[in-house]
């Protein structure tokens, strides 16, 4: 009895001790102070108690000090659950093996083509820095190191379905997606799989070559819904991860473009359309980030991936938003949930008013259950999406929620909602409103009520 009390009494000061040391002094970055315990790390957002009148808050992570950051990557860490092999993976770490469904690359080659020299090593390659770069920003929002499984044979070589075209190169041309959709998904047919439940990544021999020039021939895009999707992207014999780093005079493109400026171009390109391929959305950064982050990779860091390699930038990074859409997507969970698309209502919708931003509170129901949702808020100063920055946050228990929205500049605006079930698919809902020359916004039509 002794021992088991002995071991109890252990088990407490331990835990005194563990509670203790999440008790520190806080520094943002102007240099102002706080005590405070830490809570927990959440969707980029760092909750903490104040010492000195026990309330509670959360601040984005990027608003604390370098140490600050530190300590809390460092607790995330300690935090990640153990994988299904009771194994607690580390950055770099490739997913466990029966981690759900893979994502499927294929290799499209028209019909008076071959392959691309040493396609299958460099696509490796590429596949490899993309899953590492959603790991690496799955793990800075506080996921742990979560990425997509790439589908390999017995060997770890990566599996490369090829799919020959049935026509001559000239005639896939940029409005040719369907057709090449439909080439690839009859030969996924003969293997036994359905491309139409499958995230798939598609390369495509389309790229031509002349000295000083390359010229797009076949479409670059990409578009799924939160379980399947695809993304028809380019390779070329200079397609290689291993080059992003590379200086060296591209001699197939003009205006002093490099080697590494190629595959900044045409990898981060690939990642982006995969984004699209998982069911993410156009995602641009927070402006006051731009300068020590770099750019989102869903918003235009498609165009700065790798960038740091050339010390040319902080290159791209993966948004908040992004994350959490992919923590519940099953290439990243591991479940194979249905993709049954959601029935919500919008119980009740309200937002309160700031100089420079405001709040949107609400309640949410549906089924399968919501269990959050993401707000993109674009500006119409852009006519394309590329400029909305999105703002995601968890429902509580009962399906309320409140989440602040800053950076209001004067201008109109459209308010798109996202909302996110239990299964990873969503619905979407849009608002539109003012901000006037004072930067307060006319929120009368962010309102609803059941």
């Amino acid at each position: 009895m002794r021992t088991v009390i002995g071991w109890m009494l252990l088990a407490l000061v331990v835990a005194g001790v563990a509670r203790a040391s999440d008790v520190r002094t806080w520094t943002d970055r102007a240099g102002r102070q706080f005590e405070g315990e830490y809570i927990g790390f959440t969707d980029g957002q760092v909750q903490v108690k104040r010492t000195s009148d026990g309330q509670t808050f959360q601040l984005p992570l990027e608003r604390f000090s370098d140490a600050d950051q530190q300590f809390v990557k460092s607790r995330v860490s300690a935090e990640t659950p153990p994988t299904k092999t009771g194994v607690k993976p580390e950055v770099g770490a490739k997913p466990a093996a029966d981690a759900g469904r893979p994502l499927r690359v294929a290799y499209f080659v028209p019909a008076d083509r071959e392959p691309e020299p040493n396609h299958l090593a460099r696509l490796d390659r590429v596949m490899t820095s993309i899953q590492t770069f959603y790991r690496n920003g799955m793990r800075a929002h506080g996921y742990g190191p979560t990425t997509f499984r790439l589908d390999r044979a017995a060997d770890n070589q990566l599996n490369l379905i090829m799919v020959k075209g049935k026509e001559p190169f000239q005639a896939y041309d940029r409005e040719a997606k369907d057709r090449i959709r439909k080439e690839v998904r009859e030969e996924f047919a003969r293997r036994g799989l359905d491309f139409e439940r499958e995230v798939v990544v598609v390369f495509q021999a389309l790229l031509l070559r002349a000295p000083g020039q390359t010229t797009e021939i076949g479409p670059f895009i990409g578009g799924g819904n939160g379980y399947k999707g695809s993304a028809l992207v380019y390779d070329d014999m200079r397609l290689d991860a291993a080059l992003l780093g590379s200086n060296q005079p591209d001699g197939f493109s003009t205006g002093g473009k490099t080697i590494g400026d190629f595959n900044t171009g045409y990898i981060g390109g690939t990642a982006h359309e995969l984004g699209h391929a998982f069911g993410l959305g156009h995602d641009a950064e927070r402006t006051m980030l731009r300068q020590r982050l770099g750019r989102s990779l869903m918003g235009r860091g498609n165009h700065d991936y790798g960038k740091e390699l050339r010390g040319k930038g902080p290159g791209a990074f993966l948004s908040p938003a992004s994350a959490f859409a992919l923590s519940l997507h099953p290439l990243f969970t591991g479940l194979d949930l249905d993709d049954k698309s959601p029935e919500v209502t919008i119980e009740e919708l309200s937002a309160i008013p700031a100089v420079g931003g405001l709040t949107l509170t609400g309640r949410i129901t549906g089924d399968p259950k919501p269990v959050g949702l993401i707000a993109f808020n674009d500006p119409a100063t852009d006519p394309s999406d590329y400029d909305a920055v999105g703002w995601p946050t968890r429902f509580k228990a009962d399906g309320t929620f409140r989440l602040p929205i800053t950076d209001l500049v004067p201008g109109a605006y459209e308010l798109r909602l996202r909302v996110y079930s239990e299964n990873g698919q969503a619905k979407r809902f849009a608002y539109s409103y003012q901000v006037d020359s004072f930067g307060r916004p006319d929120v009368s039509q962010l309102k609803v009520t059941n």
